[in-house]
This record gives structure tokens, C-alpha cells and sequence, in this order.
């Protein structure tokens, strides 16, 4: 066996051990349920965080709703959002003011 065949057999025994980790993917659930069951009778301070941020690159936005009463605090995301920066050169603070009005 020639040193071409062993790297071969090696790509293919870790292209197949890729491929069934793959399917363990279907697999993973996440929870969407936003709001968080506060005991009764306890105050709560509800509040949306929202940020935003942006390189040449690209630029995103992620809104956050956040739950608290005394010691327990809950976060959850709300939304999020990734873009391409347009082709059109812009400054950074720009491409913040995009995303944050958007």
C-alpha cells in the first residue's frame, strides 16, 4: 500500500465518523418558550435588551427579554439577525445605525 492510500482511508474514516455526527443534529432541540413562570405574589422587573454591533464585514442585532425578582434572574433571546456589509464602502457607525433602525 502506497503512503496515498493510507491518507485515502484515513479521509474516509473521518468523513464518515462527520457524517453520523451529523445526524445526532436532528437530535438537538431548543426551547422557544420565552416567558418564565415568577412565583405569584413576587415582584418582577421585565426588560428588553437590545444591542447591535457592525465591521466591515458584516453586522448584527440581537434582542434579549429579561425577567428578574430578587435573586432569580431569567434571559431569553428574542431575535437575532446577521448581514453581509453592503458593497458600498460605509463607516462602521454607519452600518451600527443600519442595523440598530432596522
Amino acid at each position: 500500500m502506497g503512503g496515498g492510500d493510507e491518507i485515502e482511508m484515513a479521509f474516509k474514516v473521518r468523513w464518515h465518523n462527520w457524517i453520523e455526527g451529523t445526524k445526532k443534529v436532528r437530535s438537538i432541540s431548543l426551547d422557544r418558550f420565552v416567558l418564565k413562570k415568577i412565583e405569584q405574589g413576587k415582584k418582577t422587573r421585565d426588560a428588553l435588551h437590545g444591542f447591535c454591533d457592525a465591521s466591515k464585514y458584516s453586522y448584527y442585532e440581537a434582542v434579549h427579554v429579561v425577567f428578574e425578582n430578587g435573586l432569580d434572574r431569567h434571559v431569553s433571546l428574542l431575535t437575532s439577525e446577521v448581514r453581509v456589509s453592503p458593497l458600498k464602502t460605509m463607516t462602521i457607525p454607519r452600518l451600527e445605525l443600519i442595523r440598530a433602525k432596522n
